[in-house]
């Protein structure tokens, strides 16, 4: 590839999630009434709706988020189970050769590098279209009228944002900074975030999934809790709080 024609664009692997890991499930209500709720509805329906809150969560905690450790954490977190989701939802059905991603250009509308800061609030707009995308796979799938073309479409903005959520862990563009080495460095993340949402290296259980942080008790909160700093666990709180109330 010339440096004329930097990456713009992430393949999602055809055999991305079709080896060795569990799958994340919703955990078992005890809620009689949710309970009588859930068995009215179609099958995967809780697992949508958890999606949902989940897109919910990362949109409050990225923001607040400061340490370049904390950032890449949760980077690391939050791409790699968009990457799963994707894949679930666009990667998997797909009838063609290539599952095309869009990488995360870095560029604001007058070609200026991203601020962190610009890069984040970027995000944050970008998971408000895939909320609403996803909200409306949630009803379709209710309703018994969700087709293929509306899964693939959110589940390609969901792998579209996972480009840009991995690109926190370059941390802030120098002005000076090659165009083409910046682009090559977001493919690198972006291809790293794809061989970590393949294993349960990030949650010790089951692999990541967007789903997982409408929950407390899933893998990925557990995980949260055990391994993030003070400031990150602190931040999942108030994110929580925010939702709740």
């Amino acid at each position: 590839m010339s440096k004329e024609h930097p990456p713009k664009i992430l393949d999602l692997p055809t055999e991305h999630l079709t080896t060795n890991g569990r799958d994340y499930v919703p955990l078992k209500t005890r809620d009689s009434v949710e309970r009588d709720r859930l068995h009215d509805l179609p099958t995967g329906t809780l697992l949508l709706e958890d999606q949902l809150k989940g897109i919910d969560v990362m949109k409050a905690l990225l923001p607040v988020l400061e340490s370049p450790t904390d950032l890449q954490y949760a980077s690391d977190m939050f791409a790699a189970s968009l990457l799963n989701a994707s894949w679930y939802q666009y990667g998997q059905s797909f009838e063609g050769m290539r599952r095309h991603l869009e990488l995360e250009t870095m560029l604001d509308e007058n070609g200026n590098y991203l601020s962190q800061v610009a890069l984040i609030e970027k995000i944050v707009s970008r998971l408000d279209e895939v909320s609403v995308l996803a909200s409306a796979v949630t009803q379709a799938h209710v309703e018994r009228r969700v087709r293929r073309p509306q899964q693939a479409k959110l589940g390609r903005a969901m792998g579209n944002v996972a480009s840009s959520i991995a690109s926190i862990g370059m941390g802030p563009i120098s002005e000076g900074a090659v165009l083409y080495d910046v682009k090559l460095g977001v493919r690198n993340n972006a291809q790293r975030a794809i061989r970590l949402s393949r294993t349960d290296t990030l949650t010790h259980g089951a692999r990541p999934s967007v789903a997982q942080f409408a929950n407390r008790d899933s893998d990925a909160l557990q995980a949260w809790r055990r391994d993030a700093t003070d400031s990150a666990y602190q931040a999942m709180e108030a994110a929580y709080a925010s939702i709740e109330a």
